[in-house]
């Protein structure tokens, strides 16, 4: 199916097809657990430059939050996280609709 929230509601595995071909099949927790963390910070005084790290992509900023995908050891981003004095912090795991879209970038 093409709904992917309906499918991560319904099916406990998945394959996703690239051009033809199956490039996973997996249960949808090992999907997420497995691919980009959803991050979003927020701090008073935020410099966006603390995570242009490896493992960071689509890194976002605006009025004080940054918002990005992380994949990588999520110890050394929380040491990160740390050294800054934020007001709120959230890491979630991925929709299947954005596990599939970073199969297509």
């Amino acid at each position: 199916s093409h709904i992917l929230g309906e499918v991560q509601r319904l099916c406990t595995r998945v394959g996703i097809i690239r051009e033809g071909s199956i490039v996973e099949i997996s249960d949808i927790r090992t999907l997420q657990q497995n691919n980009y963390k959803k991050v979003v910070v927020t701090a008073d005084r935020l410099d966006p430059a603390c995570f242009d790290l490896p493992g960071v992509t689509n890194l976002q900023s605006e009025n004080g939050t940054v918002h990005f995908f992380f994949k990588g050891d999520i110890n050394a981003m929380l040491h990160t996280i740390s050294a800054i004095q934020v007001n709120d912090v959230t890491i979630e795991e991925p929709t299947l609709e954005e596990i599939f879209m970073h199969y297509y970038e």
